[in-house]
């Protein structure tokens, strides 16, 4: 699937700074704290990002290009986000990416992860280019965050396909990505090398504290649970309107402000419930919003403190 259109749609002019380069002869991989890179012909191959998490958005379906599928409102979906670089170190090449390059997942037991779209709740840039893009002159690199499904609780390794055939390589470049540099942003009770007296801790990931927000607008919240969370009972999840009960623990979830609220603060709070050996334990976190008046807009760029009223 060509990927070129979604790029230059979501592209974004951003300047870089390298660090210090190690040189690995052609073909070469290697792995450094952060970064797991394959070399091939004068080009780098990198991961320099990979965790699982629980997202809710639009899904792409395999073999297709229409993005504009979404998950019902209420659903979060475990996905694994791997942020990919591609780097032209070729000093008298420039490489032509209009083509781009289509991408596969897979897990050493031959399990195939479906490519999946940018969910509509994932915070952070996903298309990182040069000005030049989709042109790269030496020197030059582009980056972009992937979509895949979560891969089995057995898997020990990852390996990202790359087709670049569009530039000449007419095999795959294949790069493999260790379970254990992949961050789990979810609940880890399934981690098998979790730690057993890891202290229980619950936190609202999203929204942020004090983003703002319009009347009648619904609102993503994300939960974290570490430690323990194999006995976690339920969740509450509690609004000025609204209490949800949740047995089943999506850790996601969608809260509404109602469409008559007033300007001012709306907080959200997450209760936890643990129960172990005869023994309840409850814990906590809030998140405060804040409520603007929709009929009273800043213009961004404006002077400080100057408003002004939509006609």
């Amino acid at each position: 699937m060509r990927r070129i259109i979604f790029i230059i749609l979501s592209i974004m002019i951003t300047s870089y700074t390298y660090g210090q380069e190690m040189a690995y002869p052609a073909g070469d991989s290697s792995s450094t704290e952060k970064n797991i890179e394959v070399r091939k012909d004068k080009c780098s191959f990198v991961v320099t990002d990979a965790s699982i998490g629980q997202w809710g958005g639009r899904d792409m379906l395999p073999g297709g290009e229409d993005a504009d599928e979404f998950f019902p409102a209420t659903d979060m979906k475990s996905m694994t986000a791997v942020r990919f670089s591609f780097f032209n170190r070729d000093e008298t090449r420039k490489i032509d990416l209009v083509q781009g390059f289509n991408f596969f997942l897979e897990d050493e037991h031959g399990n195939v992860y479906r490519p999946l779209g940018r969910p509509s709740d994932y915070e952070g840039a996903t298309i990182d280019c040069s000005r030049n893009f989709p042109s790269l002159y030496p020197g030059e690199r582009y980056a972009e965050v992937l979509f895949f499904e979560a891969p089995i609780a057995k898997c020990r390794y990852l390996i990202l396909s790359v087709d670049a055939n569009s530039i000449g390589y007419t095999s795959p470049v294949e790069i493999e990505i260790p379970i254990d540099r992949v961050k789990d942003l979810r609940c880890d009770c399934s981690r098998p090398d979790a730690p057993a007296q890891e202290p229980k801790r619950l936190s609202i990931i999203s929204p942020r504290e004090g983003k703002t927000v319009n009347p009648g607008e619904t609102i993503a919240v994300r939960v974290q649970v570490t430690g323990r969370a194999h006995a976690l009972n339920k969740l509450v999840i509690l609004s000025p309107t609204d209490v949800l009960e949740d047995s089943s623990l999506a850790y996601g979830y969608r809260v509404t402000v109602p469409s008559d609220h007033p300007k001012g603060s709306f907080t959200v709070i997450v209760i936890g419930q643990w129960l172990e050996d005869g023994e309840e334990t409850l814990l906590s976190d809030l998140v405060t919003l804040e409520v603007v008046d929709p009929s009273e807009k800043c213009v961004e760029n404006c002077v400080k403190g100057t408003k002004v009223r939509p006609d």
